[in-house]
């Protein structure tokens, strides 16, 4: 399918919220490697766009990103690893440590290496950064677009509310989500008035946006 029109100003909203659920997820403190997330976040995020402004067809874009996950994820992953130095060493390491947590989980042990915890929030992240961008180009549906995001930053918020400082991050992330509703209506709307012959003025779309911002 022919992908939507670009817009810079919705990929940028986009991408500054999904960050915003990144950092919040670090704010945590609930492993010393969730600052890494942050970056996996952000290449989805990136691969994303560049999929979703692509003519290539669901099975060729399927492929791309199972391969980028299979290429980039491991290698991102294993730079968490700073005890070894090289990179096939701290391959190795990561997927050590990996197997050992899941016998653990299986053997119904507790887990004290919080580097499975943290892949699998990476993973997740990558792929919602993933899905959300590519939805957002291709069909600026707002509710496939910010359902899975403000799921997943309420849900964080509801395990670690304990810090009313951190109510900020979500602040902002509100306030990015409603200058995206904002974004998008009114690309919708410049849409609709192109297909109807209505001429909007000169400015439609600054004035429209300072009072997005009002």
């Amino acid at each position: 399918a022919q992908p939507s029109k670009w817009d810079w100003q919705a990929a940028v909203l986009l991408v500054s919220l999904l960050m915003t659920i990144s950092v919040r997820l670090e704010l945590t403190r609930w492993a010393k490697q969730l600052g890494y997330v942050e970056s996996i976040t952000l290449m989805g995020a990136l691969l994303g766009l560049a999929l979703g402004v692509t003519y290539f067809g669901s099975w060729i874009r399927r492929g791309l990103v199972a391969g980028y996950t299979l290429f980039y994820i491991p290698l991102a992953l294993a730079n968490m690893i700073e005890e070894e130095v090289g990179g096939l060493a701290r391959m190795q390491s990561l997927m050590g440590r990996l197997l050992v947590s899941i016998e653990h989980i299986v053997a119904s042990q507790p887990v004290s290496d919080p580097l499975l915890f943290v892949s699998v929030m990476a993973i997740l992240m990558w792929f919602m950064a993933i899905y959300c961008t590519n939805i957002l180009i291709r069909t600026r549906d707002i509710t496939k677009t910010l359902l899975l995001p403000t799921l997943i930053i309420l849900t964080i918020q509801f395990f670690d509310s304990q810090v009313s400082t951190r109510l900020w991050n979500l602040a902002v992330y509100f306030f990015l989500c409603l200058a995206l509703i904002g974004r998008l209506n009114l690309l919708r709307a410049h849409d609709a008035w192109a297909s109807e012959g209505v001429i909007a003025g000169t400015q439609p779309e600054s004035d429209l946006n300072r009072y997005m911002l009002i």
